[in-house]
């Protein structure tokens, strides 16, 4: 299944905005296995882009994805209800 056929199919349950207040990322789901991955949507403006991004750790159990050379931290995103 693809990054965006998955996220067309699950619908968000986090997001972030990516400092201006056009560009969110919306986490759509996570992939466990010997490396876990997240799949998200990008909204900047009109345009959409869907990835599955690695996750990642730091040395202090904090968790973030790389999206354009930017890291974002899964403790920082805003949970949708």
């Amino acid at each position: 299944m693809s990054a965006k056929e998955f996220c067309i199919a699950n619908s968000p349950f986090a997001q972030y905005s990516a400092g201006s207040t056009e560009s969110i990322i919306k986490i759509h789901g996570f992939e466990y296995g010997v490396s876990d991955y997240a799949y998200v949507s990008y909204s900047c403006g009109a345009t959409c882009t869907y990835h599955k991004l690695k996750i990642y750790h730091t040395a202090s159990h904090g968790f973030y994805i790389l999206l354009h050379a930017q890291r974002i931290y899964l403790e920082d995103c805003t949970r949708i209800m």
